[in-house]
Formats: C-alpha cells, structure tokens, sequence
C-alpha cells in the first residue's frame, strides 16, 4: 500500500483494521496518525529529503510507522536484518550512511556497534508531533510525495511541470 491509499482509506475508513500488533489491531487511522507523527518528529530532528532512516529491529510496528512516513518526508527507509553478522552489519551500514539508526530490544549492543547515537525504536513516538516549518501541513494531500518534494525544496510544484 502506497501513503496516498493509506491517507484515502485512513478519510475513509479509519477505524477500520490494518494491523495487528501485540494484542490488538491498529487501525488505518492509527497507522497514518503514526505515520504522521514519526514523518514530523524525524523532521525534528533533523531528517530532510533524500536522507536514509535506519532500523534493525526483530518484528515491530515501526517498520510500518517508518515505511509510511518515509514518502510523507521524502527520506529513504533502510532496514537492516537484526540476522547479519556484526560485521556484515557495519559494512552494510557504513554503505547506506543513514543519518539516524534506531534498534529494537536486545539490539542496542549490535545498533550501537554500527553508530554511537543509534536510537531505540520507542523514540519515534515520544514526545509530541513536530512540524518544524510547516513541512507536513498545508500540501493538498500530505501522502502525495510530489506536494511534499516541493514544498522542501521551497518551490512552487507548479514552476516545474
């Protein structure tokens, strides 16, 4: 599912269930509120377009919040198989450069090993919404990443087609 169909089921219908995670489901509303917030708080912190975001993670939910937010802030999702060696890890890491890495439980040894700031998973939904400059507001559909491009670039998406 691309963001611009989980933005229109999300209006849609969003009680309706998308994912089951842990002990109940989230819905399409939910996971585009999530997406939402995560696209903001990486803008927060810095992400921009074009940007690699990493993960290694066992299964969790924030594959989903990062794969969605990925297009909603134009940076490049880049997950890492928490089943590699060390040393594939590093080299795999060191080749992609993504500008922050978050690591699940049990992981922060390994994330850790391949950048000093890797982050844990659950940073990506504390603290409140950020939406520095207006980047996620004000496009006419902030899933359409072609709205979003422009907007980040500064320009008016109409100069250029």
């Amino acid at each position: 599912m691309n963001p611009d169909s989980l933005a229109r089921v999300a209006r849609s219908r969003p009680e309706r269930p998308a994912v089951w995670w842990r002990h109940g489901w989230i819905s399409y509303g939910e996971l585009y509120s999530r997406a939402r917030h995560v696209a903001g708080m990486l803008a927060g912190i810095g992400v921009r377009a074009g940007d690699r975001v990493g993960i290694i993670s066992r299964n969790h939910i924030a594959y989903f919040d990062l794969l969605f937010a990925a297009p909603l802030l134009g940076f490049i999702f880049v997950p890492f198989d928490p089943g590699s060696s060390v040393g594939e890890l590093r080299v795999l890491h060191r080749g992609a450069r993504p500008k922050v890495l978050f690591h699940g439980r049990g992981l922060s040894e390994v994330a850790r090993s391949m950048d000093a700031e890797a982050l844990p998973l659950e940073t990506l939904q504390e603290g409140p919404e950020a939406n520095p400059s207006g980047q996620l507001v004000g496009t006419d559909d902030p899933a359409d990443p072609h709205n979003l491009y422009w907007k980040l670039a500064g320009k008016e998406r109409e100069e250029h087609e």
